[in-house]
This record gives structure tokens, sequence and C-alpha cells, in this order.
């Protein structure tokens, strides 16, 4: 009797097996086909993310980032197989990806911070961000906007979120506190023919809040 039932089990089994294995096969065949990415960047990022090429071709930054003017998709491959910590999975050299598969997101601040970037590109100097000695950031109006403790959402890495607002056409909506008014006490000293004005005090008014939208 258990020789009987261990043999129907197999039977049944065997036909659950002719039934779902040609299907499960047909799933699968041609799904997985292996792409050389180091030289088909451009046809096989494209495949995806198209929308993202288009916004590149009416866009001037990261033209020419791959040494060639114009757009051809290795830009994708430049920026986002740029981080040299990371080991990225290389067909040619049998390497599996460790970080990052095929691509990472890489901050703006990566190339953009560092004047010694294999890309050459430019430095977004006068933040206190970057390498440079004469980089020491003390008067720029927009260092909140980019290092701001409220700016911390994970949508972009690190300060590109602040990079994003001006440098792309992105609708972003800001909000603004600030003071609606000062109080200025000063005071005129004439001694002879000169007249000297000197701020004794300054005290702001009430609070304001507003916003702003930039399209």
């Amino acid at each position: 009797m258990a020789i009987e039932k261990g043999l129907l089990a197999l039977i049944i089994t065997a036909a659950i097996g002719v039934l779902i294995l040609p299907t499960t096969v047909s799933i699968f065949s041609g799904q997985h086909i292996w792409y050389d990415v180091e030289s088909l960047y451009g046809e096989k990022c494209l495949k995806c993310h198209a929308d993202i090429y288009d916004e590149l071709v009416v866009s001037s930054y990261h033209d020419g980032i791959d040494g060639v003017s114009g757009f051809g998709g290795r830009e994708c491959y430049v920026c986002h197989r740029a981080n040299e910590s990371i080991t990225y999975a290389n067909g040619s050299s049998n390497t599996p990806g460790e970080e990052a598969h095929a691509a990472s997101s890489i901050a703006c601040a990566y190339c953009h911070f560092n004047s010694s970037n294999r890309y050459n590109a430019p430095i977004a100097g006068g933040f206190g961000l970057s390498d440079l000695a004469t980089d020491i950031g003390l008067n720029s109006t927009h260092f909140e906007i980019l290092s701001g403790t409220s700016f911390s959402s994970s949508i972009y890495p690190d300060e590109s979120e602040g990079c994003v607002i001006c440098h792309t056409p992105v609708q972003v909506k800001i909000n603004f506190t600030t003071y609606d008014s000062y109080s200025l006490v000063v005071n005129n000293s004439i001694a002879g023919s000169t007249s000297q004005w000197v701020v004794e005090s300054i005290s702001p008014g009430s609070w304001i809040n507003y916003t702003e939208y930039k399209k």
C-alpha cells in the first residue's frame, strides 16, 4: 500500500511538472539577455530612461561630460557609474556588483565640489564645501538652501536637491519666514562742517510668512 501511494504521488508530481514547466520556461525564455553596459550604455539605458534622455537633449548641462559634444547616451554611464568607491557589475571582467549593480545615484557634489574630478567638471565654489583653498563660503546667500538642516528629503543624494532647485526647470515651492519691518535708531553727530550718521540699534518687527513658486 505504501509503495502504491508513493508511486501515485510520483505520477501526480510528474503530471504537474509536464503542465507547468513549459509555461515557466516560456516566461523566462528571452527575458535574461546579458548587456555589456561598458559598450552598450546609450542603447540600454535609454530603453527604460528615455524620458531622462529627452530632458538632457534640450539642456546645455553635461553635454560634453563624456568628452564628446552632444548627447548619445554615454553620459548616463559617465555619471551613474562614476563613484570610484563603488564596485559596479562588469561583464568583461566577470565582476559582480557590490555596493551597486549597474548604476548608482551620484550627488552633484561628487564632481562639482571636487577639483580633482576626472571629468573636469566646473567647481561650485562660494559655499565653503569644495576642496578649493579660496572657497571659504562666508557670503553665500544660498548656503542654507544647499546644506540647511530642513533640507532632508531623500529624493536626491546630499546637496543635489539644492542644485536641482536652481539648475533645472523643476517646479519648487518655497516657504519663507522673515521680518516684515525693522526699526532703526540713528544718531547724527555734527562737528564743525562735518555730519556723521551712526546706527545705534536695529530692532526687527513682527514675523511674516509667505510662499514663492519657482517654475
